[in-house]
């Protein structure tokens, strides 16, 4: 416990403004809670005709006052002292009990609210923002001293894949790393499939980076995973965050805040989901975190189904089907090697270019998000994309994050059309109607899907467009009829713009016989 001043800092008050206090709620050596009404006080009123305006102060703190300096009746000002009091500021605060003084605060859940959980291994810990201040600091200086920042990796389908199954089945042969194991209590079997590459891709990457897992699953699958990835724990050591670590209302979204709530400028994260990691903005729209490098995700067992589709076809075929299926197998999973691998290289390097630019001499703002989104905008820089409204009556959010996922990249986005669109977005027949509706001379335009805009950007490279044309079973009469309307629509512009120089002209001339009379007289 320790002795401070009580301040008057309300919210939103003006420096200069004066109040008078009316009465205290409490008298010397009265205990109080947090969110107790302390004291009323009142604005004087500079109208005659309007009445004072009365107002309450309510404790942001518990304790003891031990003194009131301000009085009743006393004008006070912003920041002025107004009684001493003792208190525990309640830094820490574990399982409901504070660290220092040891009071039960369960019931004040207001407070509890204002207190951070930051720790990997409890979500019983919650900490005030002081020592989320400190511990940030400290954090951040370890690291520049290092020469590294922080990263986040996800686990399935990034690093691994993983299928569980009731009874231990055979897998297929094959040149992935698979394990297998079974948690405690549990009677699925587990086989993890490592991502080919990724003990690779771990090495190389902790010499730039602080590695953090944030997974969806639960404390014992993420601990069991790092152990299969780093058995000696030189890459993750207790930087593990699951399930069993979130609040409730973290089960489906995933909260970078939860690991670095202070400051969030030296962090990235590699996740296969964007989904998890959306964030709202100012105007109640929907974008993906800063932060986040999307990699394509990664999987392995679906190979199996394949492989019994291709057995059901040869079962009428007089050919040696045990040696089809041997070079079927062996061709799928070399192919998917090489890919995975060049998935992985991609994302090293992305992940190295942005450390050597935050950690250049001629970067004067150290901020590796806006590192990275520099990055990300020349991905489909030059594209001039039209979102349909139409695309807006299915689900509006998935496309206001598409949108938002443009933008990021580097496109330029309109809800209608002109005459600089390159690539026009639709999904159904009734954004062909729509195009149909709206275009009127031909132009060097793409009718893509928005799958185009994931691939470009989880691949970081503006993808060929036509492997993502649309097709929707229209009659030639129909694209007949977008490529007449396309013909007309550079001559229409033209004639506005003819007629719109035309009026400045006149309305130029107008001007100069005012002026000319203006002198006469």
């Amino acid at each position: 416990m320790e002795e401070i001043p009580l301040l008057f800092k309300p919210d939103s008050w003006e420096t200069d403004q004066k109040m008078k206090i009316i009465r205290w709620n409490l008298q010397e050596g009265s205990p109080f809670d947090y969110d107790t009404l302390l004291f009323e006080y009142f604005i004087p009123r500079l109208e005659e005709n309007y009445d004072p305006l009365t107002l309450k102060f309510y404790s942001q703190n518990d304790g003891i006052i031990k003194k009131i300096i301000a009085k009743p009746n006393t004008m006070i000002g912003y920041s002025d002292e107004l009684a001493i009091i003792e208190t525990c500021p309640h830094d820490i605060v574990f399982d409901n009990l504070c660290a220092s003084c040891g009071k039960n605060l369960s019931n004040n859940r207001k407070f509890l609210q204002k207190r951070v959980s930051i720790v990997h291994s409890s979500n019983d810990i919650k900490v005030s923002k002081k020592v989320v201040n400190e511990i940030t600091t400290n954090q951040i200086k370890r690291l520049s001293s290092n020469k590294k920042l922080a990263l986040i990796l996800d686990l399935d389908n990034t690093l691994i894949h993983t299928i569980t199954l009731k009874e231990d089945e055979l897998i297929p042969n094959t040149s992935f790393e698979i394990e297998k194991f079974r948690l405690e209590n549990d009677a699925n079997y587990y086989y993890v499939c490592i991502r080919p590459g990724v003990r690779g891709f771990l090495e190389k990457i902790s010499k730039f980076y602080e590695l953090h897992i944030y997974t969806m699953g639960i404390k014992k699958y993420a601990q069991k995973i790092s152990s299969i990835l780093d058995p000696s724990g030189k890459y993750f050591s207790n930087r593990i965050l699951s399930r069993d670590d979130y609040d409730e209302q973290f089960l489906t979204q995933k909260n970078l805040h939860r690991i670095f709530p202070a400051d969030d400028t030296y962090v990235l994260i590699v996740d296969d989901r964007e989904d998890v990691w959306l964030q709202e903005t100012e105007n109640n729209g929907l974008k993906i975190c800063d932060n986040l490098i999307q990699i394509t995700p990664f999987h392995c067992f679906y190979e199996t189904t394949h492989l019994n589709e291709i057995e059901n076809l040869l079962k009428n075929l007089t050919i040696d089907k045990n040696k089809f299926e041997i070079e079927k197998k062996i061709k799928c999973y070399d192919y998917d090697q090489k890919r995975e691998k060049n998935t992985l290289l991609l994302v090293s390097n992305i992940l190295e270019e942005c450390h050597k630019t935050f950690y250049s001499s001629k970067t004067k703002i150290k901020n590796v998000k806006a590192i990275l989104s520099d990055f990300k905008r020349q991905v489909l820089k030059g594209c001039n994309i039209w979102f349909p409204l139409s695309l807006f009556e299915t689900d509006v959010n998935t496309f206001k994050v598409l949108i938002s996922k443009a933008f990021d990249f580097g496109a330029t986005c309109y809800y209608e059309w002109n005459t600089k669109i390159t690539h026009t977005i639709a999904i159904d027949r009734r954004q062909l109607d729509e195009l149909c509706q709206a275009l009127d001379k031909e132009r060097p335009m793409h009718l893509v899907s928005p799958e185009w805009i994931h691939s470009s950007c989880i691949k970081w490279e503006k993808q060929k467009e036509y492997l993502f044309t649309q097709d929707f079973e229209e009659t030639e009469e129909k694209f007949n009829l977008i490529s007449d309307k396309l013909l007309k629509v550079d001559e229409i512009y033209e004639k506005e713009n003819e007629n719109e120089k035309e009026n400045e002209i006149e309305m130029e001339k107008e001007d100069l016989k005012e002026k000319e009379k203006h002198w006469k007289k």
